[in-house]
């Protein structure tokens, strides 16, 4: 086994990019702290070890592989996916993202996290959210797009649960962030913010400064716009995941058959939606550009105002 670069940090764990049998993987290992207590470093090491038995029981081609399990050191050698994650690629505007694309990744989410929870006990992945999907084509014609990666905060669902391990509240459940008893459902609710990243390209409620902003705000009800250029199949996926009665969220054979019914429509959804939503984009860009003019123009007029006082205050001098 080879390490090579630092690709990613978690709570826990290191990610290097690196070499194993002449193939090229992704190494996740425990974090190595000098200042760590003993204990913190075996807390540390259960989760990864909680992580590998967990990801090592989920086969299917829209979970990540696990290749292999290293003892010394302990870490997972895991497949390598070098197109990086759903988020990243999303929120650059400059990378294409058709709708036939957006549909491809959404069915692969959906496949992945179905397939979780029809395990016998049904497995939560507990932390969906773009970060968290990585890319293995942008050719919504191949067998698989994306696939679904970190397992560490999965378990499975004997019972209801009341600490969620995650405390992030762009992709958490209502029900979690208030501290109530939740299921498997807050997966679905995930599901339905990553298709509204996947709709918008934009921060969930990124207009608020604060993440107890978004707590307070999922809490009470709200959530983000839906723009006109939506199609209504996938507003409705949307609006079902997102609700905020666990019990009143879709299950995954209606999103799957739905998405499917979208991705018959074929070219003609692109046409429709996809030329309203590059309208919208280019205005955008039109209004981010005047909106940078705009700055530029101020700090230019300041320079200029302060060098004009400084010249002023130069002649005044002499004038004493």
């Amino acid at each position: 086994m080879e390490e090579g670069e630092l690709i990613g940090t978690g709570g826990f764990a290191t990610i290097h990019k690196g070499k194993f049998r002449g193939v090229t993987v992704a190494i996740k290992k425990l974090l190595v702290d000098s200042e760590q207590s003993k204990n913190h470093r075996s807390k540390q090491f259960s989760q990864l070890r909680h992580e590998a038995l967990i990801q090592t029981g989920l086969s299917h081609p829209n979970i990540t592989k696990v290749l292999c399990i290293s003892f010394k050191p302990f870490a997972m050698i895991l497949e390598y996916l070098p197109l990086g994650n759903l988020y990243d690629y999303v929120k650059k505007w400059e990378n294409p993202l058709p709708w036939d694309l957006r549909i491809k990744f959404s069915m692969d989410i959906a496949e992945a996290i179905r397939f979780m929870h029809e395990k016998v006990p049904i497995i939560s992945h507990l932390d969906i959210k773009s970060p968290n999907v990585l890319i293995s084509s942008l050719n919504p014609g191949d067998p698989v797009c994306a696939k679904l990666a970190d397992f560490g905060t999965a378990q499975p669902i004997r019972f209801t649960l009341k600490v969620h391990p995650v405390d992030n509240p762009v992709w958490l459940a209502p029900e979690a962030l208030s501290r109530n008893a939740f299921d498997e459902k807050v997966d679905i609710y995930a599901f339905g913010v990553v298709c509204w990243e996947l709709l918008t390209r934009e921060e969930f409620f990124g207009e608020f400064q604060f993440m107890s902003e978004i707590s307070d705000a999922v809490i009470s009800g709200r959530r983000p716009e839906i723009p006109k250029y939506c199609p209504p199949q996938y507003k409705s996926i949307i609006e079902k995941c997102w609700t905020m009665k666990p019990e009143e969220r879709p299950k995954w054979s209606w999103v799957l058959e739905t998405l499917e019914q979208l991705k018959a429509t074929g070219p003609a959804l692109e046409t429709t939606y996809g030329a309203q939503q590059n309208a919208i984009i280019y205005d955008k860009k039109i209004q981010k550009t005047n909106s940078m003019k705009q700055k530029e123009d101020v700090k230019q007029a300041i320079l200029e105002d302060k060098e004009k006082a400084e010249r002023r205050a130069v002649l005044e001098q002499k004038l004493l």
